[in-house]
C-alpha cells in the first residue's frame, strides 16, 4: 500500500463507515462488533491507471472497493495481459491472501480514481485475538465471496468446455 493517502480505524471518513456499515463484509454482526471491527481497516486512494497488486507478490491484505473502477489483470503464457474483469464498488479483492498468504493471483489496477479500504493479514490475526466472534463474520464473508468465484470459474469452465 505505497503512494496512497491513508487513514486508520476511526478515522476513516463518514462517507466510508456509512458504506461499510451497509455492505456485506459485515454482514451479521452487531452494531458493537462493527465499532471494534472498523479499527483494523485502513482506507486509501489509489489514482487511475495505478497498480495496487502485482500478480506473483505476496498477498497481505484483502481490499474492499469503495468508489471508482478497477481492473483484474492475468499475464496469459506469452507474456501479454489481458483483462480478466473490470469491478466497480462493493467488490472484494485479495481475499485469498487474509487465507492463505499465498502470492497474489492476478494484478490489479485502477481504471479511475479509486477509495479502497483494506484489512491486512496482520490485523485480522490481531483481530482475532481481541474479537474472535467478529473475525469469524468476516472469515464467513471471505468464504461467501471465495465460494461466489469458485461457482462463476465452474460455471465459466463449464461454458468454455460446452458442457
Amino acid at each position: 500500500m505505497t503512494d496512497t493517502d491513508e487513514t486508520f480505524g476511526e478515522g476513516l471518513e463518514p462517507a466510508v463507515v456509512d458504506y461499510l456499515t451497509k455492505s456485506d463484509i459485515v454482514r451479521g454482526m452487531t452494531s458493537e462488533e462493527v465499532r471494534q471491527f472498523l479499527p483494523h481497516l485502513v482506507s486509501f486512494e489509489v489514482g487511475k491507471g495505478k497498480v495496487l497488486v502485482r500478480e506473483g507478490e505476496p498477498g497481505q491484505y484483502l481490499a474492499l472497493l469503495i468508489s471508482g473502477e478497477i481492473q483484474v489483470l492475468k499475464r496469459r503464457k506469452d507474456g501479454a495481459q489481458m483483462v480478466l474483469s473490470t469491478l466497480g464498488p462493493g467488490h472484494v479483492i485479495g481475499e485469498m491472501s487474509v487465507v492463505d498468504e499465498g502470492l497474489r493471483s492476478a494484478t490489479i489496477r485502477a481504471s479511475k480514481d479509486s477509495m479502497i479500504v483494506a484489512l491486512t493479514r496482520e490485523s485480522y490475526l490481531r483481530l482475532a485475538k481481541e474479537s474472535p466472534r467478529v473475525a469469524l463474520a468476516v472469515l464467513t464473508e471471505v468464504a461467501r465471496e471465495l465460494s461466489g468465484k469458485l461457482r462463476r470459474m465452474v460455471d465459466y469452465v463449464a461454458d468454455v468446455r460446452g458442457l
